[in-house]
């Protein structure tokens, strides 16, 4: 019987991941919007019902792709060894423009249409929350390592350091710089944010990141 459900369960899996490979591609063709859920199920060779009761709906497909992208950060984050905040952020970044890199097409339209739907599904598993949490871990490092003063807050240094990603991140997804930009100028952000409460010495090596950043990247503008 356990060896009857073992099968069933893994005939599951194998048509859930069929599913959502198909939803990628379509959205790479058409985009999400395009995404219709009677197409999507002839693509997979699959029923309409099927999709429903073994994925979900459009929203839930797009939670479940979100929810990929998300877990390749905090992995990256769990296997980084350095403590130093400079450091962390500069790798977090980079990871997270690499994932964007390896499928920019997908990752646009994942990342637009989670700014566009109003659901509590996907609210709850808002792409930030988890960027959030480890910003406020390694603020709270480098606080306990005696790099930053603790005037400011790890939370509202976490909520600084997030933003300044999603500013950066928000103007990648509608196009108006690309990932290497959208990489310096949320690293500029970070970098200001964490400058607020830098002790001296992590202060100047700020000072120093962030100019070299803002000349590199045309941030500064022509003098």
């Amino acid at each position: 019987m356990n060896q009857v459900l073992s099968q069933r369960e893994s005939s599951k899996q194998v048509r859930r991941e069929r599913i959502v490979d198909c939803a990628r591609n379509l959205i790479r063709q058409e985009g999400f919007d395009a995404l219709n859920i009677r197409a999507l199920a002839e693509a997979a060779d699959v029923t309409v019902p099927t999709i429903y009761n073994l994925v979900g709906g459009k929203t839930v497909i797009l939670e479940l792709m979100a929810r990929e992208m998300v877990q390749q950060l905090v992995s990256a984050h769990e296997t980084s060894t350095t403590r130093d905040p400079i450091e962390k952020a500069e790798e977090v970044i980079a990871e997270m423009r690499a994932i964007y890199t390896a499928d920019e097409k997908l990752s646009r339209e994942v990342m637009l249409a989670l700014d566009k739907l109003d659901s509590p599904l996907v609210a709850r598993s808002s792409f930030h929350q988890p960027g959030r949490v480890v910003a406020i871990e390694d603020c709270q490092r480098a606080l306990d390592d005696g790099l930053l003063a603790g005037k400011i807050s790890s939370r509202i240094l976490a909520r600084g350091l997030t933003n300044a990603f999603a500013q950066a991140q928000h103007s990648w997804l509608l196009g108006h710089i690309s990932l290497q930009e959208m990489e310096n100028q949320a690293l500029i952000g970070c970098f200001i944010t964490l400058a607020a409460d830098a002790k001296p010495k992590l202060h100047a090596r700020l000072v120093e990141k962030i100019q070299r950043l803002g000349e590199g990247s045309g941030f500064l503008g022509s003098e």
